[in-house]
């Protein structure tokens, strides 16, 4: 497998949209695999309010990188890959076509995004019930997103917890002790239990609008 990179995201190649993308790429897979509740089956990119969401994350996140982080701090990131171009094969190849990626250069080679993280400096409010926004007394960084493109195939295997890494250190980075997420609690807690292989644990369960889910942190 070649070796992944990451960069921040930015509104020049429209990754507000490549995040929406990876959303979209999942909805299939998810069907497959008996995890179709989880988000249901309507695009994201369909939905003006959510792309103009993510676009103002990313744009957020551009402008201020600079800046001291605090409450209101979003970052976000985009993991990619460079390969041959004549190594991609199926849905792959679809991602040249996205906004944003280059075509094949003199050497032949193509970058493609394989998946995003965007970290916050408070939670979302759904997980009340297990965790404040923040914690002034025990301080966090919030794992707002983190989605592999499924149709990278196995270009985009381990992306996403090269991309989980990359965030926690740059929490770590920031002074913090403590990383916080939370995930879907369907069909049997398979990706809390991806979580918790990557060295997250389990705090408590909640229920959202037609949504259950589990919030993990990790303590650095």
């Amino acid at each position: 497998m070649p070796p992944f990179t990451i960069r921040p995201a930015t509104p020049c190649k429209d990754d507000g949209l490549r995040l929406i993308r990876n959303f979209d790429s999942q909805l299939p897979w998810l069907a497959a695999t008996g995890s179709g509740d989880q988000w249901g089956s309507e695009p994201r990119s369909t939905n003006p309010k959510t792309l103009a969401k993510y676009r103002g994350k990313v744009e957020k996140s551009s402008s201020s990188a600079d800046e001291p982080w605090t409450n209101e701090s979003t970052r976000s990131w985009v993991v990619e890959v460079t390969v041959p171009r004549s190594e991609l094969e199926g849905s792959a190849v679809a991602i040249l076509g996205d906004e944003g990626v280059e075509g094949e250069g003199e050497d032949g080679l193509v970058t493609i995004p394989v998946a995003g993280v965007v970290l916050e400096g408070k939670a979302v409010e759904y997980i009340g019930p297990v965790m404040p926004v923040q914690d002034e007394k025990d301080p966090f960084v919030f794992v707002k997103y983190l989605l592999t493109d499924r149709r990278a195939g196995d270009l985009a295997k381990g992306a996403g917890a090269f991309a989980l890494r990359y965030a926690v250190e740059r929490a770590r980075e920031l002074g913090f002790k403590r990383v916080v997420l939370d995930c879907w609690s369907g069909n049997g807690g398979k990706l809390a239990g991806f979580y918790e292989k990557q060295g997250f644990t389990k705090v408590g369960d909640f229920q959202a609008e037609h949504w259950s889910g589990t919030v993990l942190e990790m303590r650095l």
